[in-house]
């Protein structure tokens, strides 16, 4: 078994749960107390470069995260899949 079939695994776990309570507890147990925490920062940082409302720096002074993550983020977005990018912007309608 290798690691790409693990994460599809994964992926077809959550797909198949509807209630966020049975995520959280998935979660909770796969993921660091630390892990959830960058992986928390990466989609605040995600949503705040697809808003275009703030400046890196500014993203990266109120995240608590570095400038080189941000303009590494930044530049995934660039070439990330326009389907992401309406994940994230019908997420951020719903804040």
């Amino acid at each position: 078994m290798n690691s790409i079939n693990g994460w599809q695994q994964l992926v077809n776990i959550l797909s198949e749960t509807s209630d966020p309570k049975d995520i959280d507890v998935i979660c909770d147990f796969l993921l660091t107390k630390e892990e959830k925490e960058q992986l928390s920062k990466r989609i605040l940082l995600t949503k705040e470069l697809i808003k275009k409302t703030k400046s890196q720096r500014d993203i990266s002074k109120e995240i608590g995260i570095s400038i080189c993550t941000v303009t590494r983020c930044s530049n995934a977005l660039k070439d990330c899949s326009t389907r992401v990018k309406e994940i994230f912007s019908d997420n951020i309608k719903g804040d």
